[in-house]
């Protein structure tokens, strides 16, 4: 289900197969953040011949609502999008559309919930997605810091569609406080130094689904 990637630096290197005390903010508030699409500060070198790396935006989408698995009867890999999660994922499109950003990669889970949501966003993005199994199932810190370090420095805004409880132990333990990740939310995080570590996320927002009118 994997389609091809526009070339990129660091897509030779991927497999193939988005406070101190931070809350819920609404559409308005992302959109002011995202609008400006604005580069951030250049930071004081460590050397003159060693620059600080650029901060990388890193973007976790849970995936939008794909009803309740008790009534699948098939593999769970397979289990679609909802009727709700449709228009989840086709509100988001449109949010992120009106908000003009750009990214590096959008790169998903493999299982059909989480590649059609990123389906959908991608549009608006003006990315093709890129699955890596990784985020299919228990993505934690070690696999994350893998796919960072794989990026390199000439990644700086990245989108990642999974799962929970992966995505919500992930963005708390990067932000260093508690956060939930419901189905179709959004946060983005902002790694100053791109070191993966607790607490070494700035979470910039984090948009809940009813916060986007479908």
């Amino acid at each position: 289900m994997s389609e091809e990637v526009p070339p990129h630096p660091m897509d030779e290197e991927l497999r193939t197969d988005v406070e101190p005390t931070p809350s819920e903010v609404p559409a308005e508030a992302a959109a002011a953040e995202a609008a400006g699409d604005a580069e951030p500060a250049a930071e004081a070198a460590a050397s003159p011949s060693e620059p600080m790396p650029a901060t990388l935006e890193l973007y976790f989408l849970r995936h939008a609502d794909a009803g309740d698995p008790m009534t699948w009867a098939g593999d769970d890999a397979d289990r679609p999008l909802s009727k709700k999660g449709r228009r989840q994922a086709k509100g988001l499109m449109r949010l992120l559309d009106d908000l003009h950003l750009r990214v590096d990669a959008v790169v998903t889970s493999p299982r059909l919930r989480a590649a059609d949501t990123a389906k959908i966003v991608a549009k608006a993005l003006g990315r093709k997605i890129h699955v890596d199994d990784r985020l299919g199932v228990d993505f934690g810190e070690a696999a994350l810091a893998g796919l960072v370090a794989e990026w390199g420095p000439g990644a700086r805004r990245v989108v990642l569609v999974g799962h929970d409880p992966d995505f919500s132990h992930l963005v708390s333990w990067l932000a260093g406080t508690s956060i939930t990740m419901r189905k179709g939310a959004l946060a983005r995080l902002d790694l100053a130094d791109r070191t993966v570590g607790p607490g070494r996320g700035s979470l910039r927002w984090l948009l809940p689904p009813d916060a986007v009118a479908d």
